[in-house]
C-alpha cells in the first residue's frame, strides 16, 4: 500500500507545469489541467477579482480627476444654437466700438472739434467698456444670464436712440460711455455662455466662434420653463433631483451687482501678469485703430470710404484666426493629455489641478504675440512714408491673425484657472484690457506727432514684448501657483467648517 502511495504522488509532481501567476511575480507550480479542478476553480476566482491594470491607469492613478456627472444636460444641438446666440448677442460690443473708427475724421470736422479729443470718446468708450462688466458678471453668476441680457440691450437701445438724435460734443461723450456700458457687457456673458455648456477639451473652438466657463445654466428667471421640464420629465418616469434644484434655487439668486469679485480675480498674481500681456496687446489693436485713420488720411489722401476699407485687413486676418487657432489649440490640449495620459471625456469636467493647461494654451500663444510685435513695428515704420499700400495691408491682415488668435489663447486660460465664475473672470479680462487700451489711444496721435509713427508704434511694440515675460513664468510656474491656490482654498474652507463644528 505505501508503494502505490509514493508511485501516486511520483506521478503527480511529474505532471506539474510552471505558470506566471501575475507578470513580474514570481512562478508558482500548478498541477496540469484535469488533476486538480479545484484549484483551476480558485486560481480563476482570484484572478477574476484582480484584474490586470491597463498601461493608462497603471500611468493615470489621479482620482477623482473626472467629474462623475454630465457637464450639461443640453444637447450638441441645443449648445449650438445656445453659442450661436450667445456670438450674436456679444458682436453688438465689438460692432458698436468698430464702427466708429472710420469716422473720426469726419466727426472731428461736424462738431468743430480736433482729432486729439475725438479721439478722447473712445478713451472713454473703452473705460466704460472696461468698467461696467465688472457689475455685470458677478451679477449673471448669481441671477442668471436671462436678466442680464435683458439689462444691458436695454441701456444699449436707450443710449442708441440719445445718439442719433445728439449733435454736440459733450453729449457724444456721455451717450457714448452708455451705450458702452451696455453693450460691453454681452461679451462677458457670452463666455459665460459657453463655459455653462462647454468642458475645458472643447472650450477653445466654441469660444472662438464667441468672439473673445461652468456650471449648469441658472435656475432663476426660469421658474415657468424648468417647471415644465421637470413635469414632463415626471410624467417620463425620470426622476428629479430635487436636492440640486434646491442647492440652484439657493446658489442662484437676484442680487445687486458686486465688483469685489472681479478685483479678487485682479488680486491673482498669475491671472494678473496674464491679464497685462493680454491688455498691452488688445492696446495696440486700439492704438492702431485709433491712429489708422488720421494716418491714412495724411499720408494717401484716403476720405472716410477708403479709410475705413483699410479696416479689412484686419478683420480677415480675426476671420482666418476663428478657423484655425482654435482647431490648435485643442489639438495642443489633446496631444498634452495624450502624454500624460490624462483623461478626455466628453460632457465631463475634468480637473486640471495636475495637468500643465498654461503649457498647452501659452505654446500656441506665445508665437503669435511675437509675430504680433513684429508687425506692428513694422507697420508703424510704413508710415513714415508712401510705400505701396501693399505693404501696410499684408501686415494688418498678419497683425490681425496673430494678435486676435493669441488675445482669444489668454482668454480661454483664464477661464481655466476660473473655471467657477467665467464671466467675473471674463470681466477682469476687461478691466485691464479696456483700460490699457484707453491709455494707449489717448497717447498714440500725440505721440505719433512728437515723435512719428514708426518709433511710436516701436515703442507700443516694445511695452508688449516686454510684457511676454508673464505668459513666460506661467508656462513654467503656473501648474505650482494654481496646486499652492488649491491648498490654500482646502485649509480655508476646513478652518472655516471647524469654526462652524465650534
Amino acid at each position: 500500500m505505501t508503494e502505490r502511495a509514493e508511485d501516486l504522488e511520483r506521478q503527480i509532481a511529474e505532471s506539474t507545469v510552471q505558470v506566471p501567476s501575475e507578470v513580474g511575480a514570481p512562478t508558482s507550480e500548478t498541477p496540469a489541467v484535469g488533476l486538480t479542478h479545484a484549484s483551476d476553480q480558485n486560481r480563476n476566482a482570484t484572478l477574476r477579482e484582480k484584474p490586470q491594470e491597463s498601461p493608462l491607469e497603471e500611468k493615470n492613478n489621479q482620482p477623482n480627476i473626472v467629474a462623475t456627472e454630465e457637464y450639461s444636460s443640453f444637447t450638441i444641438a441645443q449648445k449650438r444654437a445656445i453659442i450661436v446666440t450667445g456670438s450674436f448677442a456679444a458682436w453688438f460690443s465689438p460692432m458698436s466700438g468698430s464702427i466708429y473708427y472710420p469716422a473720426l475724421n469726419q466727426i472731428a470736422a461736424d462738431l468743430h472739434v480736433t482729432s486729439a479729443k475725438v479721439s478722447i470718446t473712445v478713451t472713454t468708450y473703452l473705460i466704460m467698456q472696461g468698467l461696467a462688466p465688472m457689475m455685470i458678471a458677478g451679477f449673471s453668476d448669481k441671477a442668471g444670464r436671462r436678466p442680464a441680457y435683458l439689462i444691458c440691450f436695454t441701456i444699449y437701445i436707450i443710449a442708441n436712440l440719445a445718439l442719433a438724435l445728439q449733435d454736440s460734443y459733450i453729449a457724444l461723450l456721455l451717450l457714448r460711455m452708455l451705450q458702452s456700458a451696455g453693450s460691453s457687457g454681452t461679451v462677458a456673458l457670452a463666455q459665460g455662455l459657453v463655459g455653462d455648456c462647454i468642458t475645458s477639451s472643447e472650450r477653445e473652438t466654441c469660444r472662438k466662434i464667441v468672439g473673445d466657463g461652468s456650471f449648469p445654466p441658472p435656475w432663476t428667471s426660469a421658474n415657468l420653463t424648468d417647471s415644465i421640464r421637470y413635469r414632463k420629465r415626471a410624467r417620463n418616469g425620470i426622476e428629479v433631483n430635487e436636492a440640486k434644484a434646491a442647492e440652484l434655487r439657493k446658489n442662484h439668486k437676484l442680487s445687486i451687482p458686486n465688483p469685489i469679485g472681479t478685483l479678487v480675480v485682479l488680486a491673482d498674481f498669475e491671472s494678473a501678469i496674464l491679464l497685462i500681456t493680454n491688455g498691452i496687446g488688445i492696446a495696440c489693436f486700439y492704438a492702431i485703430s485709433t491712429g489708422a485713420s488720421q494716418a491714412f488720411h495724411n499720408l494717401y489722401g484716403f476720405d472716410d470710404l477708403y479709410v475705413s476699407l483699410m479696416f479689412l485687413p484686419i478683420g480677415a486676418g480675426s476671420l482666418i484666426s476663428i478657423f484655425t487657432t482654435g482647431k490648435l489649440v485643442d489639438w495642443n490640449y489633446r496631444r498634452h493629455a495624450k502624454r500624460l495620459a490624462f483623461p478626455l471625456t466628453k460632457n465631463r469636467q475634468t480637473d486640471l489641478s495636475t495637468f500643465p493647461i498654461e503649457l498647452a494654451r501659452i505654446q500656441i500663444a506665445l508665437p503669435l504675440f511675437i509675430t504680433s510685435a513684429a508687425s506692428i513695428i513694422g507697420y508703424g515704420w510704413m508710415l513714415t512714408h508712401p510705400i505701396p499700400l501693399a505693404g501696410p495691408i499684408v501686415l494688418l491682415l498678419i497683425f490681425g491673425y496673430c494678435q486676435i488668435g493669441a488675445s482669444q489663447v489668454l482668454n480661454i486660460l483664464i477661464i481655466d484657472i476660473h473655471p467657477a465664475a467665467p464671466a467675473t473672470a471674463t470681466a477682469a479680462n476687461n478691466v485691464l484690457r479696456c483700460l490699457i487700451g484707453a491709455a494707449a489711444t489717448a497717447a498714440i496721435i500725440p505721440m505719433s506727432e512728437a515723435v512719428g509713427n514708426g518709433w511710436a508704434y516701436t515703442i507700443l511694440a516694445g511695452f508688449f514684448i516686454g510684457s511676454c515675460a508673464g505668459p513666460i513664468a506661467s508656462m513654467r510656474y503656473g501648474i505650482e501657483w494654481r496646486r499652492a491656490k488649491k491648498e490654500k482654498a482646502e485649509r480655508r474652507r476646513k478652518a472655516k467648517e471647524a469654526r462652524g463644528l465650534a
